[in-house]
């Protein structure tokens, strides 16, 4: 097959975290640049490139020839906490200040055409992935002192032209998960490592009413994790 289009995209992202509650999210949703780019608007379509396989594997069917398509985002993540609260009292220890780590996010994706009706791609995203790091005298730091937890998906994905207008397509997802946590105990800190598989599916179809009027539709199951792992003590 001939590769006949090679995309390097790059992208800056800050995201400002303000209250203990949000520092818990750890969905990156930074999978496409160039949707990004779009506010994800079309990504069911496949206006972009390869990259909006992740949203409907069926757009595959309308990608000519070969291409693969890397996609950085870098991810400026701010956390700050301040009155913090401890049973309804103030707590004691100092505040937060950009407690957030500041990461690259990767993904890379390649499709191929098989012939005029199959064409196959293959995704790998990092769909989760955040981290924070805090103050070793902060108010809730027998809750948590650092936190990072990553997740690393691969979807391959086929799809299937019925005509010139509808395409179907399919994907399965292998998704590995790790994590670390730390905290302060009354025997010192203590970390906590953990890791689990999960699978899951995805599918979509597109439908291409003329050259400028597409209609896209795209579902991704839901990953179960179940952790195991292990906690080391540290005076």
């Amino acid at each position: 097959m001939k590769l006949t289009k090679i995309l390097i995209n790059a992208a800056l992202f800050s995201s400002l975290l303000t209250n203990y509650a949000n520092a818990s999210g750890y969905s990156s949703n930074l999978t496409s640049t160039s949707a990004l780019a779009n506010s994800y608007a079309g990504s069911s379509t496949g206006i972009h490139d390869a990259s909006d396989m992740f949203f409907n594997p069926a757009i595959l069917a309308d990608i000519n020839n070969s291409q693969f398509v890397a996609s950085f985002s870098y991810l400026d993540l701010d956390v700050d906490i301040d009155n913090l609260k401890k049973n309804g009292n103030p707590a004691n220890g100092s505040e937060i200040s950009d407690a957030g780590e500041d990461a690259i996010i990767p993904a890379l994706y390649y499709a191929t055409n098989i012939n005029d009706k199959i064409d196959l791609g293959l995704a790998l995203t990092v769909p989760f992935g955040l981290a924070t790091k805090y103050n070793y005298d902060w108010g809730a730091k027998d809750e948590s002192l650092e936190n990072k937890i990553e997740a690393y998906n691969i979807n391959p994905n086929f799809s299937y032209k019925i005509n010139n207008k509808l395409a179907i397509g399919f994907g399965g997802q292998v998704q590995y998960m790790k994590s670390a946590f730390l905290k302060n105990t009354d025997f010192g800190g203590a970390k906590t490592y953990a890791q689990d598989w999960g699978y899951g599916y995805n599918f979509g179809l597109k439908y291409n009413i003329d050259n400028n009027i597409k209609f896209g539709l795209g579902y991704r199951s839901k990953i179960d994790h179940k952790f195991a792992g292990y906690t080391r003590i540290k005076d």
